[in-house]
């Protein structure tokens, strides 16, 4: 069944978001961590908007999550993102082998080397912004489970959008001439998810909490939190290796290609890293 799809990279509950979200941060009991004015990954799109040029570009940037999702609970939010997840994931699987029967030689070891790491890469990012997301709402909060959902969909919406995109430039006949958005070093792309990963650890450390919160022994205590937070700076670490590990086989594939699908591939190795960095900046927006 074809899903449905409109101008959202989330679930689209604006209004639901705007009451909830204003409970669950002003509760007295729930202590904040200091403000980054990082925007909601739950509602950073907007919709029926004419876009600016300078939009469009960033549009291009990116992969744009489409899903949308008609529950108003979070019980309902958190199980259609669960679903939405495993769909992609079988969609992942059959593009992966779709894919490595369009290529032969060099191009085809070069894939399936880029297949592992992308596998390497999902986990840590699992890891890493399980971590996250747990310490952000490590006080509470009606939307923690609906991020601690929404996130891990988000990372293999990534992945199938790129590898779809991947799929349909191997499969061309003819050559794409158009290399417009395609010249950014994915370097320096990797570089901004550095930056991302820096400011989301950074924002959950422990010198940005109200420490005496920890009064209430339903938060647990200082030290535990302490740990967690050694345990996400480890996890983060990990997770700059498999970037880096991921690009360079996505560099060896790109190689064995065609000038013209160079470009295009390289276009597609960016939008995901921008996508990554942004759903990253997502995990410490509340």
């Amino acid at each position: 069944m074809t899903e449905k799809k409109i101008k959202s990279t989330k679930i689209i509950f604006t209004t639901l978001i705007l009451s909830v979200l204003s409970a669950c941060t002003t509760n007295g009991n729930t202590p904040k961590h200091s403000s980054n004015n990082h925007q909601t990954t739950l509602t950073s799109y907007k919709t029926n908007v004419q876009s600016t040029p300078n939009e469009k570009r960033k549009a291009d940037s990116i992969y744009t999550c489409d899903y949308v999702c008609d529950s108003l609970t979070i019980v309902g939010m958190v199980e259609w993102a669960v679903n939405i997840r495993k769909k992609d994931e079988l969609k992942i699987e059959n593009l992966t082998t779709e894919i490595l029967k369009l290529v032969d030689g060099k191009t085809l070891t070069a894939i399936q080397s880029e297949i592992n790491a992308w596998n390497k890469l999902c986990k840590s990012l699992d890891e890493t912004t399980a971590q996250i997301l747990k310490m952000e709402w490590w006080f509470g909060g009606s939307l923690g489970s609906v991020y601690k959902a929404d996130v891990p969909m988000e990372i293999y919406f990534i992945r199938r959008a790129c590898i779809e995109d991947d799929y349909n430039l191997l499969n061309k006949n003819t050559e794409n001439n158009d290399t417009q958005s395609s010249n950014t070093a994915a370097n320096t792309n990797l570089t901004g998810i550095s930056h991302s990963i820096d400011s989301a650890i950074a924002f959950v450390s422990p010198n940005n909490i109200d420490t005496s919160y920890f009064e209430y022994k339903y938060y647990g205590n200082l030290e535990e939190y302490e740990q967690s937070f050694i345990q996400c700076k480890q996890y983060a670490a990990q997770l700059k290796g498999r970037l880096k590990e991921w690009l360079d086989t996505r560099k060896t594939v790109m190689s064995t290609l065609s000038k013209n699908k160079k470009a295009e591939y390289n276009n597609h190795t960016n939008k995901a890293l921008n996508t990554i960095a942004k759903t990253i900046n997502g995990c410490i927006a509340k």
